[in-house]
């Protein structure tokens, strides 16, 4: 259905303020045409000029911008109020402000709060761009954060993917006369988080049809008035100072509110606030830019997160392991300098619950990567002897896996053997000899093959010093990975980052190490684990039903944020009695 049109009042603007009508023609209809040469061309009379007018602007499939645009002349509004454009659909209200919601966020620089803003992908945020700046000279930007509504935050990446600077009509205390050519002043930033913020928040969706706008229709704008959550900002469209510029609604704002995504009643996006021209606030339309952001949304990608290692509820589920997913997302790129992965308890004399999943995690992830990553765990023997050989049984496990040439030994892989070198430089030669035809037979597979070793039952004793030359062997190569479960005696050569520290290098650079702590989890990472299960279900779940979830999933525990991770087999069997019913279609 089309939006109902006063057509007595664009008659009479039509008839009675021809200045007014020959703008609104100008921007909305054809920038050559006037009432002037209308009438020229159709030898129109004065009584019968408004309604040859409009039948011909109806034809043309542009009344609504006409009417859109005159109604912004400060005419009497001739759009009337529409049901559709009023009204709340109830389901898609209940997943806007049960979850979609999540995605707004406040934008600080220096640890001031500056503006608002929303995710648009795992690691992208909109804003306004004059909340940065007002100097389009400027355009990188040092300690910008953007915070959650849980308080997390996280910085973005000093230079913005796409960035339009503030237009000087927008900096005007009051409305431009006529309508100002805006160029690509659009006054938006898209900004990259240096970690994703994966699927613990929602991602705001483009549309794939972009709303021309409804004067008097309902508008709700996510902000943060003076850095306050007041909830969500409601009003009307007021006004549409141009169709392709600015809009004006009446939603009350303040400081703070610029960047602030908008909504039409459907909920789909249609701009972000910007500031007021008194007594209207205006926001900038999507129409203006979202060319300009669509492709680099589109290539946003969240880390390959498991709610279950199965996918579905016969299996353990996943809970607290982002860091490891993220980790992987480093790790799995061809050309990277992250190439080991570390995994420490952070209690390494503690309860490792859960800790052994770790190598099936990995596996199930790789398992999505099969055309060009494998992946093997070492097998320790037991006991660990006095003649053990860590370097000759690696050799022989790789040559049972089919990942060294049976050539290899012939071309001296033994390489120089205790007392004739040393026995320090007999071993680092030795284990670069080997990760070297490792990498030379995963070059020619056309493969990247992880190794992993986890903690052994027994005290590594003199095989410590081989594993930690193998593993230094190994980081130089790019189509090799390690992976290191427990160890944590194990020294390791090179850098060793969290991935806070991680996100902010260059992904360029010698091979070194991410880390991975392992012995707690939190009340949001249970809560992320049920948003994921409720989404592989096939059936979306509103805020609330996820809440009740969580609290009868976490029923018994301590009412704290962290816990141990030897909670996690009763947490475990919790949650899974929840979300079975979602996969058999149960409420």
């Amino acid at each position: 259905m089309g939006r109902s049109l006063n057509q007595e009042a664009l008659r009479e603007a039509i008839e009675g303020s021809p200045s007014d009508v020959d703008e609104a023609l100008r921007v909305a209809v054809d920038p050559n045409l006037t009432l002037a040469a209308f009438r020229l061309v159709l030898h129109a009379s004065r009584e019968s000029l408004p309604g040859q007018l409009l039948a011909w602007i109806e034809q043309a499939g542009k009344l609504q911008a006409f009417a859109a645009a005159l109604g912004a002349r400060r005419l009497p509004p001739p759009v009337t109020d529409d049901v559709e454009d009023t009204h709340l659909d109830s389901a898609r209200a209940a997943f806007h402000f049960g979850f979609l919601v999540s995605a707004r966020c406040r934008i600080r620089r220096n640890g001031k709060f500056e503006g608002s803003g929303c995710l648009l992908g795992p690691s992208l945020v909109l804003t306004a761009a004059h909340v940065l700046t007002t100097n389009p000279a400027i355009l990188e930007f040092e300690d910008v954060e953007v915070e959650f509504q849980d308080g997390l935050r996280e910085f973005v990446a000093p230079k913005p993917p796409v960035f339009a600077s503030v237009s000087p009509h927008d900096l005007s205390a009051q409305a431009p006369n006529g309508s100002p050519h805006y160029g690509n002043e659009d006054d938006f930033a898209l900004l990259r988080l240096t970690r994703p913020a994966g699927s613990r928040y929602a991602n705001v969706p483009l549309p794939a049809a972009i709303w021309p706008g409804s004067v008097g229709g309902t508008i709700f704008v996510w902000h943060f008035p003076d850095g306050a959550d007041h909830g969500i900002g409601s009003g009307r469209l007021e006004a549409i100072t141009d169709p392709d510029a600015r809009w004006r609604h009446d939603v009350v704002t303040a400081p703070g509110s610029s960047g602030g995504a908008c909504f039409n009643n459907r909920f789909d996006l249609i701009g972000i606030h910007q500031g007021q021209w008194p007594p209207q606030r205006r926001l900038v339309p999507l129409s203006r830019f979202v060319d300009r952001i669509r492709a680099c949304v589109a290539e946003d990608r969240a880390p390959p997160f498991l709610w279950s290692l199965t996918g579905d509820p016969s299996g353990p589920p996943v809970i607290g392991r982002d860091d490891l997913f993220e980790a992987f997302t480093h790790l799995v790129k061809p050309r990277t300098r992250w190439r080991g992965l570390r995994v420490r308890r952070l209690r390494p004399e503690g309860p490792d619950t859960g800790l052994g999943f770790t190598f099936q995690i990995l596996r199930a992830l790789v398992a999505r990567n099969a055309g060009q990553h494998r992946l093997l765990s070492y097998d320790w023997p037991t006991p660990l002897g006095p003649t053990f050989d860590l370097l000759d049984d690696v050799e022989a496990w790789a040559r049972r896996a089919k990942w060294l040439d049976a050539a290899a030994a012939e071309t001296g892989l033994d390489g120089a053997r205790a007392g004739e070198t040393g026995r320090a430089g007999a071993v680092g030669a030795r284990a670069e000899r080997l990760a070297r035809a490792l990498h030379a037979r995963a070059e020619a597979d056309r493969v990247i093959r992880w190794i992993v070793f986890d903690q052994p039952v027994e005290a590594l004793g003199a095989a410590r010093e081989a594993l930690e030359a193998l593993t230094a062997a190994i980081l130089p190569w790019p189509s090799l990975r390690v992976v290191l479960i427990g160890l944590e005696t194990l020294g390791t050569p090179g850098s060793e980052l969290g991935l806070a520290a991680a996100a902010r290098q260059p992904d360029q650079g010698p091979g070194s190490f991410l880390t991975e702590w392992f012995g707690e989890f939190t009340r949001e990472q249970v809560r992320a684990t049920l948003s994921r299960a409720a989404e592989a279900s096939g059936r979306a779940r509103s805020g609330g039903e996820i809440a009740q979830a969580l609290a009868v999933t976490l029923e018994g525990l301590p009412a704290r944020n962290t816990f141990s991770t030897a909670e996690l087999p009763r947490v475990s069997a919790a949650l899974v009695d929840q979300v079975r019913p979602w996969f058999e279609g149960g409420p």
